[in-house]
């Protein structure tokens, strides 16, 4: 190509013509054109095969490009070497207002091909580009790309929500799926509680759908801590909260299995029918699974059972009304704690006042019968439930008078010399956003 005719092209001042000012003619053919100069305006790239039009899309240079365009409209349908039109290539490089010059002319094939392309084109950034196209063609919204994923579920992925708005709020038809079984309310994670709520009430299904793990969307925002998802999801509907994934937990149960007692508190605020939530795996699958993790023993287990974490003297009241509840073997949360080598959380549980060391479970055995039971441990293990209320501060006993209403002595979570499990030590949970657990 011309050295002065690229260079006008790419670099030309706003307005500035010179150019085409000797050019009076309209919708010129391109046999036409071929005549104009020997073909002057035709040269194309050596290696990119671009021609006028690509250059100025590219640049950004919106005056040349209709100009050019009203003279040359074909230039528009040519492709480069790497197969983009004109307005593929404005898009790319988020010059609105050369999209907008060029798709007003475009075929329609290609617009669609454009359009096909708004992933590609808000993935790089070009959001206001990407909106603009989609309102082109709405109906694109319906549609997956090649792994599963609608428009909307990577809006919401990425969080652009105004794109999100733009499907929302047009009352049109659109896709929600995405890849594994997932869906744009398991994306919308870091999305504010507005188009939440918006998603929500427009698609109410969503919120039991679960993934090819099993899991709905408030099991993910309860393992990953995503507090504005999760708050939304129990405000529309409370009665969520008793929805178990495929291994039966449900939200309060997972969430005391992880220590989190701010969402428990959530959870029991909204759903205090939730408390009466029992593990109990839904398939074949899943026991299976469990069994192979030596956690079968997990069924009809409550939250006050499955309570784990560093920050234990925070429990919830309602979940200590479990204390001497069993679970379908009838061991009480003592009976596991002693049973699983959890001595920090069997002395939490002792130096409660309703405490009844004389529980049986099935097997007719007490917790006591369950130390005696374990040679190894036995002397640690009886200390801590003979202990009853007891514990030790600075190498000396103290009487713990806590109830499970009032803050723990300190004492009581201090290791007891070697002898406390490690495997307790969870981390604790903290607020605010997670990381995704299937992105």
């Amino acid at each position: 190509m011309d050295t002065e005719l690229y260079m006008a092209a790419k670099e030309a001042k706003e307005g500035d013509l010179s150019y085409l000012s000797g050019i009076d003619r309209r919708n010129i053919t391109e046999e036409e054109a071929m005549s104009i100069e020997d073909g002057y305006f035709l040269q194309r790239t050596q290696h990119g095969n671009n021609n006028i039009l690509h250059i100025a899309a590219r640049a950004g240079r919106d005056t040349f490009v209709g100009e050019a365009l009203r003279r040359f409209p074909f230039l528009s349908d040519q492709v480069n070497s790497q197969g983009d039109t004109p307005l593929l290539v404005a898009a790319r490089f988020g010059h609105l207002q050369v999209v907008k010059t060029l798709a007003a002319t475009a075929r329609e094939n290609e617009t669609n091909s454009v359009v096909a392309r708004v992933e590609e084109i808000w993935k790089k950034g070009k959001l206001d580009v990407a909106r603009y196209l989609l309102g082109l063609k709405p109906e694109m919204a319906t549609f997956d790309n090649l792994a599963g994923e609608s428009p909307l579920f990577l809006a919401a992925e990425s969080r652009c929500e105004r794109f999100m708005e733009d499907i929302l709020w047009t009352g049109r038809p659109y896709s929600t799926k995405g890849p594994d079984g997932l869906n744009a309310l398991h994306a919308s994670r870091h999305c504010c509680g507005t188009i939440i709520s918006e998603l929500i009430k427009q698609n109410t299904d969503l919120l039991r759908k679960k993934d090819d793990h099993g899991k709905a969307a408030i099991h993910h925002a309860v393992e990953a801590d995503y507090w504005v998802l999760l708050d939304q999801m129990l405000d529309e509907d409370p009665s969520i909260a008793l929805f178990p994934d495929v291994e039966g937990y449900t939200a309060l149960l997972r969430a005391s299995s992880r220590g989190c007692w701010k969402i428990c508190e959530k959870i029991l605020r909204v759903c205090p029918e939730s408390i009466e939530a029992r593990v109990c795996p839904e398939s074949i699958e899943a026991r299976e699974c469990l069994r192979l993790f030596k956690a079968l023993n997990v069924k009809g287990q409550h939250a006050l059972h499955l309570a784990n974490g560093r920050n234990m003297g925070k429990i919830p009241p309602e979940i200590w009304e479990l204390l001497n509840v069993g679970d379908d073997e009838g061991n009480t949360p003592l009976h596991l704690a002693v049973e699983q080598n959890h001595y920090e959380k069997a002395i939490l549980l002792t130096s409660s006042a309703s405490i009844y060391l004389g529980a049986v479970n099935k097997e007719g055995l007490t917790a006591l019968d369950l130390c005696e039971s374990d040679w190894q441990h036995m002397n640690s293990k009886v200390w801590v439930v003979k202990g009853g209320q007891n514990t030790i501060q600075n190498g000396e006993p103290v009487q713990v008078t806590s109830t499970p209403s009032t803050a723990v002595p300190e004492a009581v979570l201090e290791p007891i010399d070697s002898v406390i499990s490690q495997e307790d030590q969870f981390d604790q949970c903290e607020e605010g956003p997670g990381i995704s657990p299937f992105r």
